[in-house]
């Protein structure tokens, strides 16, 4: 096979698991941001601030169980596939111990900010979504694409519309988190099925129980060892929600209900870098290098031009998309800020996936860092000269600032590796 046929097949591979990946996060947005339609239109913005800070404030305590797993189990075993069974017993252990330590804190805060006792049914959410992610990065490691299309497609259809017709006879929120957590417990059925057909192992690796598990100092010094994909993740986590994280305390739940409709137009569109990069990683991490910068370098430019395009007829559609969707007419402006974030995050989680291949976390937990701080500063003092309408622009500067940092973060990379 000659170099230039080589490089097709190369190319077609990426390009057909980059579809598997986004059909599967396109039917997941798309059912639930149409969920989000009917919450935030029939049952007011109140309703969709507390859902959305609820399972955001879930979602964090999962992103911090991660700890960087879900990059270096695909990593890991893209290189060594023997490895697989010991990275999911040493994460599955990891995880057990932040959810442990981590599900009084969360609750704690979850009351003081919404006030709120349904939003408790959500968290044993984390519990199977943690086995998920781990099963997934498997899964991804091995570039089974089209097994974790299937898995999440058909889960999908199933959650919303289900979540839909019990809020509809119910409406009330806390039966709409049980039915989350029931959904996410028939999807780690499916993805422990199709991971132990490649091969089989006790099921004591993915649930482990030890006394050391309610230890907290072996739990610190555990955090301490993997403090490089921690301290990504944590401030990942914080950068792309810590303005959330805090809107409770400054703004009613309605307002953060008006914030949230700018957020979900966000997530819809990251769909494409993120299936992108999650195709991406384990390229990057692959020993033969000669095609890295050049695959870079064109995914850089296609996210840019993807994303100007939808940005600005976002921009110019605001009104309409608002009065067709949610109805809210607070959420017009906010959408016509946020919308903007889209091109520096597609383009920064690219470069992001770049640099982890090159084991750069602790530089980017830094940048995240000086991001998530300045961020954070920038909201509190915002919200009382400028309100809702100035956080949602400091959201859009956190991306651009994060963006070029992690520029620099590339340049310093590509000198280190000339040398």
């Amino acid at each position: 096979m000659n170099k230039k046929n080589g490089n097709q097949i190369f190319k077609k591979n990426i390009s057909v698991s980059i579809l598997y990946l986004m059909s599967a996060d396109l039917v997941n947005a798309v059912l639930g941001i149409l969920f989000a339609f009917v919450l935030g239109r029939f049952f007011g913005a109140e309703y969709l601030g507390i859902y959305t800070f609820s399972f955001m404030l879930a979602t964090m305590l999962w992103t911090l169980g991660e700890s960087g797993y879900e990059v270096e189990i695909p990593r890991e075993i893209a290189q060594e596939p023997d490895r697989m069974k010991a990275l999911i017993g040493d994460a599955q252990v990891f995880k057990t111990r932040i959810l442990l330590f981590g599900f009084p804190i969360f609750c704690f805060y979850g009351m003081i900010a919404l006030g709120e006792w349904y939003f408790l049914a959500i968290l044993p959410w984390v519990i199977p979504a943690s086995a998920n992610m781990t099963l997934k990065s498997v899964c991804r490691g091995l570039k089974r694409f089209s097994s974790i299309s299937i898995i999440e497609i058909s889960t999908s259809l199933f959650l919303y519309p289900t979540m839909t017709l019990v809020l509809w006879l119910t409406a009330n929120i806390a039966y709409v988190f049980l039915v989350l957590v029931f959904s996410e417990l028939i999807k780690m059925f499916l993805y422990l099925y199709t991971v132990r057909q490649i091969e089989n192992f006790s099921l004591d690796i993915l649930f482990p129980y030890t006394k050391s598990l309610f230890s907290f100092s072996s739990t610190i010094a555990r955090i301490k060892e993997r403090r490089g994909f921690t301290f990504v993740n944590l401030l990942t986590m914080m950068q792309y929600r810590s303005t959330l994280l805090i809107l409770p305390l400054f703004q009613s739940n309605y307002m953060v209900g008006v914030f949230t409709v700018g957020m979900r137009f966000v997530s819809l569109l990251r769909l494409l870098p993120a299936s992108t990069v999650n195709v991406l990683l384990p390229e990057f991490s692959s020993e033969s290098r000669t095609e890295h910068k050049s695959l870079l370098k064109k995914s850089l430019f296609y996210m840019f031009l993807i994303n100007a395009i939808i940005a600005v007829s976002i921009f110019a559609l605001a009104e309409l998309i608002i009065d067709l969707t949610f109805q809210i007419s607070e959420a017009i402006g906010i959408l016509k800020i946020m919308i903007w974030a889209i091109i520096p995050i597609s383009m920064h989680q690219i470069v992001e996936s770049f640099l982890i291949s090159r084991n750069y976390e602790l530089q980017i937990s830094k940048s995240l860092f000086a991001t998530a701080l300045m961020t954070f500063i920038a909201v509190v003092v915002v919200n009382f000269f400028y309100g809702i309408n100035g956080i949602a622009f400091i959201f859009v500067v956190g991306e651009i600032v994060l963006l070029t940092l992690y520029l620099f973060l590339l340049q310093s990379s590509e000198q280190r590796e000339r040398k």
